[in-house]
C-alpha cells in the first residue's frame, strides 16, 4: 500500500510513456527496486522498535499493533507517507484487533499514558546514569544493579499505579511473588530529521501462583514494561494486570488445549517447560502436518 502510494509518481510516468507491453526500462526498473528496499528496510526498523513498547509477558497481536503506532508516532508524530494507517488496516483487514481500545483509530491504538501522580524516577535519568563511553552500550554490572535497585524502590512505593501487586499479597487463595526487575536497558533512536531521542525501557515482572490448579498451568504472570524519559519522567506503563480472570481462563484453556506441548504435569498442575523452542520442535517432529 505504501509502496504504491510513494512511487505513484514514477508510475504514471510508466503508464504515459511506455507503450504497450514494452519491456520495463532498466533504469526505472532499479529506482522502484531501490524504493521497495528502503521501504522495506523502514518497516523492519518499525518492527523491532515496537517490541521495546509491548507488554513483558502474554504478547497478542493487538498488543503488538498498539506497540507498533505508539512507537513510530513517539518517532515521527506526523507519518507524512501513511505508514499507520497502512498498518492498522492490514490488521484490520485479518481480523486483528485491540482489546481495551474503542475503535482502532490512531489516537485510540497508542498506549496510554501513566497518571499524573506519578513522580519521574529520578536515580533513572540519563543525568545519573553511569556509560561507559556510549549510552548504546550496556552498563557495567555495579551500574545495572543500582539502577535495578533504584526501579524496585519506585515500584515497590507506587505498585498500586503501576498495576503491580505487592510482594506475598494474597487473591482470595492465591499467592502473589514480589515484582522482579526482569531487564533495564537505554536505548537511542534516530528519527527521519536525523536528531537522536534517548530512553530507558525496563521490565518488572511477577508471578501469581493459582490455588486452584488442578489438572490446569500452575501460576500466570503478569507485570509492566516502562518507558522512561531521559529526564526519568514515565512515558508510558504497558501492564499486564494478575487479576483478570480472562486472562487466567485463557491460558487454562491454552495450556490444556493447542498449547499443550509446552507444558509438562507435575503433581497435577501443568508447570511451563524451561525450553519451550525444543518443546515446539519434539512436537513438529511428532506432528510434521500440525497447524
Amino acid at each position: 500500500t505504501v509502496f504504491e502510494r510513494k512511487t505513484r509518481r514514477y508510475r504514471r510516468l510508466l503508464e504515459r510513456y511506455r507503450p504497450g507491453n514494452a519491456p520495463l526500462d532498466p533504469e526505472m526498473e532499479t529506482l522502484l527496486a531501490e524504493n521497495a528496499a528502503r521501504l522495506a528496510e523502514q518497516f523492519l526498523t518499525i518492527s523491532i522498535r515496537a517490541i521495546d513498547y509491548c507488554p513483558p509477558v502474554d504478547i497478542t497481536f493487538g498488543d503488538y499493533l498498539r506497540a507498533l503506532i505508539t512507537a513510530d508516532r513517539d518517532l515521527v508524530p506526523s507519518d507524512p507517507d501513511g505508514y499507520r494507517d497502512a498498518l492498522i488496516d492490514a490488521f484490520a483487514r485479518r481480523g486483528i484487533c485491540a482489546t481495551g481500545v474503542i475503535n482502532l483509530a490512531e489516537d485510540a491504538l497508542v498506549w496510554d499514558t501513566p497518571p499524573p501522580e506519578l513522580p519521574p524516577i529520578t536515580e533513572l535519568s540519563f543525568a545519573r546514569l553511569q556509560f561507559r563511553g556510549d549510552p548504546g552500550r550496556a552498563p557495567e554490572e555495579g551500574e545495572l544493579r543500582r539502577q535495578a535497585a533504584s526501579l524496585g524502590h519506585y515500584a515497590s512505593r507506587y505498585r498500586t499505579a503501576l498495576r503491580l501487586c505487592g510482594p506475598n499479597q494474597k487473591l482470595g487463595r492465591d499467592r502473589v511473588e514480589a515484582p522482579v526487575i526482569a531487564s533495564i536497558r537505554s536505548l537511542q533512536r534516530a528519527a527521519p530529521g536525523r536528531e537522536v531521542n534517548f530512553e530507558l525501557v525496563a521490565e518488572i515482572v511477577q508471578k501469581r501462583h493459582l490455588a486452584d490448579a488442578k489438572g490446569g498451568p500452575g501460576f500466570i504472570l503478569g507485570g509492566a514494561t516502562l518507558v522512561v524519559g531521559s529526564d526519568g519522567h514515565l512515558r508510558y506503563v504497558i501492564h499486564k494486570s494478575l487479576t483478570n480472570q480472562e486472562r487466567i481462563a485463557a491460558q487454562r484453556e491454552y495450556a490444556c488445549g493447542k498449547g499443550r506441548h509446552f507444558w509438562q504435569l507435575e503433581q497435577d498442575r501443568l508447570v511451563y517447560d524451561p525450553a519451550p523452542l525444543r518443546a515446539l520442535h519434539a512436537f513438529r517432529m511428532r506432528s510434521p502436518n500440525a497447524a
